[in-house]
């Protein structure tokens, strides 16, 4: 009964700190998946062996995407005939994400000695993310809800990061005692490329001219600023401000803009496992922390944060300006609201940490129960996911597990994970929703794992209770 109190509080806790928007995640990895991909979630859980080998790309690829506020099938019923805005509007929460991930094993390798596990790993890693208010729709209604210099339209918290780097992660783990097992993975970063918007807005006073219908006054005030890694030529004007840009060819020197740079970090991962008993484990672990230095080819724009004031374009019957002049004006007008500062110096950028917790209790053997809880830092948010889950054992050779996840108030679903070990090959499949496979435009997020490892000899644990592969 003790154990059980215990359950169920973790499970509580979990599901409390659990709330707010998420991104899909791979939660049900955790869930009796002794793969040597476990590491990422937990470095102090590694699989059931003496030796792992992965092999470049088919060891491990994982691809994840996750948008809060609508589906593909929601689009396409958005813009049946016209774009319904009203229908968006209704759709949308009052942060939006949309989030990718993809991450691809170049190389990997594990070993045990005496209680010690030590492992290597070489990835290439892509995680974006980007943020927008629901306040974006009512833009289209400037010019009616929002009219005098006392009642200004204003939009915020639009961010951005994408961000593509190699990692070279070294692992250790070994038990502190009977019950208590702790790991470790230094990474060392090198950056591929990166674009990074921080936490931008504006605000717009729409003033009509009484005296011409067919012209507004309109004051944007701009908060930006935006960071890039590509090569490029800027050019500014007089007042040291953009004037225009002129884009290199990342493929001219493809090796030398996104490997062989100076664009470098650093991160690591812990990771702890508790055993109360034999049919328990409690696993909490805190992995990405970490920073890049971006050197290579940086170029940072920032808006002075000055007032330009706009006369508009007069759309009236009576002006003959052609198609080429109003959009020249157009790009003038634009250059002239951004007012933008250019700094070829580095910056630094953080990685999104990830903090995990999560518990399995085995019923049986064969059968076990459990729960885990994912947050996700970005810089302008915490994303999250909780997942309850069933696991099973069929024989020796098959690993099964089902799971239930909730990641925002939109976004619930079904997950599958299965493990296939015969011999030295293990072949894995793993999916936090699998509806997504059958029906994808219906899904708001999808994500997979999927690849084939090499494990060798049979390893004798500390505590044998966490699904273990015979």
């Amino acid at each position: 009964m003790k154990t059980l109190r215990i359950i169920a509080l973790l499970t509580l806790f979990a599901a409390v700190i659990s709330s707010n928007n998420s991104t899909a995640q791979e939660s049900t990895m955790f869930f009796g998946m002794r793969t040597p991909q476990l590491a990422a979630v937990n470095p102090a859980l590694h699989p059931d062996c003496k030796v792992f080998v992965e092999l470049p790309v088919i060891s491990s690829f994982k691809l994840a995407f996750s948008h809060s506020g609508f589906s593909y099938a929601d689009l396409e019923a958005g813009l049946k005939d016209s774009v319904n805005f009203d229908y968006f509007a209704a759709l949308l929460d009052e942060e939006n994400t949309i989030s990718f991930e993809n991450d691809i094993s170049l190389l990997g390798f594990g070993f045990k000695v005496d209680d010690m596990f030590f492992s290597l790993n070489i990835s290439n890693r892509t995680d974006m993310f980007f943020t927008y208010p629901n306040d974006i729709i009512d833009l289209r209604n400037i010019s009616k809800n929002y009219v005098g210099a006392n009642n200004p339209y204003q939009l915020g918290g639009i961010s951005m990061d994408i961000m593509n780097y190699n990692e070279i992660a070294l692992g250790f783990s070994k038990p502190v005692n009977e019950k208590i097992i702790v790991g470790a993975r230094l990474k060392y970063l090198m950056g591929g490329t990166n674009i990074h918007l921080a936490k931008s807005g504006m605000t717009i006073y729409n003033i009509p001219d009484p005296t011409n219908q067919f012209v507004e006054e309109i004051s944007v005030d701009v908060n930006m600023e935006l960071s890039a890694t590509y090569p490029m030529k800027v050019y500014l004007d007089d007042q040291q401000m953009l004037d225009s840009l002129e884009m290199g060819n990342v493929s001219d020197d493809l090796l030398g803009n996104l490997v062989f740079n100076d664009n470098r970090g650093f991160g690591f991962d812990l990771g702890i496992t508790y055993h109360p008993n034999s049919q328990l484990i409690i696993a909490a672990s805190i992995v990405d922390l970490g920073k890049m230095n971006w050197k290579t080819n940086p170029n940072v724009f920032k808006s002075t944060g000055e007032r330009f004031d706009w006369k508009g374009f007069d759309i009236s019957p009576n002006n003959n300006t052609d198609i080429e002049t109003i959009g020249e004006n157009l790009a003038d007008s634009l250059k002239n609201i951004l007012k933008l500062k250019h700094s070829s110096e580095a910056y630094k950028t953080g990685l999104n940490p990830k903090l995990n917790l999560g518990v399995n209790y085995q019923i049986s053997e064969k059968f076990g129960i459990g729960a885990f809880s994912r947050l996700k830092f970005t810089e302008e948010a915490i994303h999250t996911t909780f997942t309850v889950a069933a696991n099973t054992k069929v024989g020796k050779w098959f690993s099964l597990v089902a799971s239930y996840s909730v990641m925002s108030p939109n976004i619930n679903s079904l997950g599958l994970g299965l493990v296939i070990k015969g011999g030295p090959i293990q072949l894995y499949l793993m999916s936090d929703n699998i509806v997504g496979a059958i029906v994808p435009k219906q899904v708001r997020s999808a994500d997979v794992r999927m690849g084939l490892n090499l494990l060798f000899g049979k390893a004798e644990e500390v505590n044998e209770s966490f699904m273990n592969e015979e």
